[in-house]
C-alpha cells in the first residue's frame, strides 16, 4: 500500500448522503448505474464541486490504492478512466476540474438510459464525448469484485 496521506489534505469532509430519499430510492433500485449516478450528483451538490482542488477522484470502496498507483498516470485536463471491454470501468476513475460541468452534465444526461437498466460503464462515455476522455492503462488499485468476489489488480 501506498501512504494514501501523500495524497489526501490534512482534513476531509465527510457527508453521509444514505439518507437522501433521492439517493436511498436510485440505491435501492434494481440498476446499480443509476444509484451510481444519483448518488455522484447529490454528493457533489452537498459537498460543492467548485473546491480548488486538480482532479476529483471516484473510488469505488471495496477497492484500494496500491503502490502501482501513479498520480502522473491520470489526465489533469481530462476525465481519465481504464477502458475494459468497449466499457469504462467505474472502480476509479478522476475528473478534472477543467471537466466537471461536462461530467455533471454527462451524469444528468445519463440518468433516463441508467433508468432503463443500461449500464453506467456504457452510458456514461456517451455523453461524456471522446475529446474529453484519457485512457488509462493501469488505474494502481486491487480489491474484489462484487458479483463473483474475484480478487483484481488494475
Amino acid at each position: 500500500m501506498i501512504d494514501i496521506q501523500e495524497f489526501m489534505p490534512a482534513s476531509i469532509d465527510y457527508y453521509y448522503i444514505g439518507s437522501s430519499p433521492i439517493v436511498r430510492w436510485a440505491v435501492d433500485s434494481p440498476f446499480k448505474g443509476l444509484g451510481e449516478a444519483v448518488m455522484l450528483l447529490y454528493a457533489m451538490m452537498k459537498c460543492g464541486f467548485d473546491k480548488e482542488v486538480d482532479l476529483f477522484f471516484k473510488l469505488s470502496a471495496r477497492y484500494v490504492i496500491t503502490n502501482s498507483f501513479c498520480l502522473d498516470s491520470w489526465s489533469s485536463d481530462k476525465i481519465s478512466f481504464l477502458f475494459r471491454n468497449g466499457s469504462v470501468s467505474t472502480r476509479c476513475y478522476a475528473v478534472s476540474k477543467k471537466c466537471i460541468r461536462i461530467f455533471i452534465f454527462a451524469l444528468l444526461c445519463s440518468i433516463p438510459m441508467l433508468m432503463m437498466g443500461r449500464s453506467i460503464e456504457n452510458v456514461l462515455p456517451r455523453f461524456i464525448g471522446k475529446k474529453h476522455i484519457a485512457s488509462l492503462k493501469f488505474l494502481g488499485i486491487n480489491g474484489f469484485v462484487g458479483p463473483d468476489g474475484d480478487f483484481i489488480n488494475e
